[in-house]
């Protein structure tokens, strides 16, 4: 595992290299010095939570050794909003969060990474566990998915650009919504081809709405709020990434150690529970989406007929 690692450090090093020299941006933003103070008990906020998670898979979620870290993360965050606030330096401004666009937009976004990271995360696993695949299978399977997403992101630009974003957005969460579905009610008719086709409709649909749902934001604020938009989401898509993978696999888990039945039979249920979160956060996501798009119809007519 290790090796690995050494294996992508010369790729990261060029890249900050090359970063260093050649990308240039204008600066923008608040006026206000950067807060340590905010960063640092984020910091906190995210790690406490993902370690509260994490532990639930092995000792329960309404466990002290899982509870205890999520109190101290949502803590941290309230922290985070009050220093944030009122201090004389800033980190993020919130303010744009009196939107309710941006908050949809933010709910879609965020809603869209975890199911594609958790998901990323759970096939493979679940492969292993029940269809009994090696490593190397179980990793393949999501190659195809992988592949289409990436053909599908220019596709997806190019509709945003000539027919706005909702559409994108709308049909892809639809998508990710279905594929989960689609894995919840075949769960029992699994196989490596129905597995692997299944996720190349859900990747499909989240490469249709993700790059494009940080692109509506943008268009939401402030030229000068760009800079928190893109802070924010990405901010955020690390963590529902890291939060959408402890889930599953605390999740997972779960039904592993405190199941009945076969091992089999207990990662079969606790595959379950995960495809039964993922269709709600799909369903989340999808009605998230209309709502934005509705709401801000309506605004334009409004404006239109004054």
């Amino acid at each position: 595992m290790a090796h690995d690692f050494w294996l992508i450090l010369p790729i990261v090093v060029v890249s900050l290299i090359l970063g260093y020299f050649y990308i240039d941006l204008e600066n923008s933003g608040t006026s206000k010095s950067f807060d340590i103070t905010s960063l640092i008990f984020l910091t906190i906020a995210f790690t406490s939570i993902i370690i509260g998670v994490s532990e639930s898979g092995s000792v329960g979620l309404f466990s002290i050794n899982s509870l205890i870290p999520i109190l101290i993360g949502v803590i941290a965050i309230i922290i985070t909003l009050f220093t944030n606030r009122h201090g004389n330096s800033q980190l993020f401004d919130f303010s744009i969060y009196k939107s309710l666009n941006i908050t949809l937009s933010t709910i879609t976004y965020f809603v869209l990474q975890f199911i594609n990271i958790g998901i990323s995360f759970l096939i493979p696993v679940y492969c292993q566990y029940v269809l009994h695949t090696n490593s190397l299978i179980s990793g393949l399977i999501l190659l195809p998915g992988a592949l289409v997403g990436a053909f599908t992101s220019p596709f997806a630009g190019k509709l945003a650009d000539s027919r706005g974003y909702a559409m994108p957005i709308i049909i892809g969460t639809s998508a990710v919504t279905i594929g989960s579905f689609l894995y919840l009610i075949t769960q029992n008719l699994l196989n490596i081809a129905l597995v692997t086709a299944l996720y190349v409709f859900l990747r499909f649909g989240f490469n249709m709405a993700f790059a494009n749902s940080i692109g509506n934001a943008t268009t939401l604020v402030k030229p000068e709020n760009s800079p928190d938009v893109n802070s924010i989401f990405n901010m955020l898509q690390q963590f529902a990434g890291s939060l959408g993978v402890g889930i599953l696999a605390a999740t997972l888990s779960n039904a592993q150690l405190n199941g009945a039945g076969s091992f089999i039979s207990r990662t079969v249920a606790g595959g379950r529970i995960a495809f039964v979160t993922l269709v709600t956060l799909g369903i989340i996501a999808t009605i998230s989406a209309i709502i934005n798009f509705s709401t801000r119809a309506q605004k334009i007519l409004r404006t239109n007929s004054i």
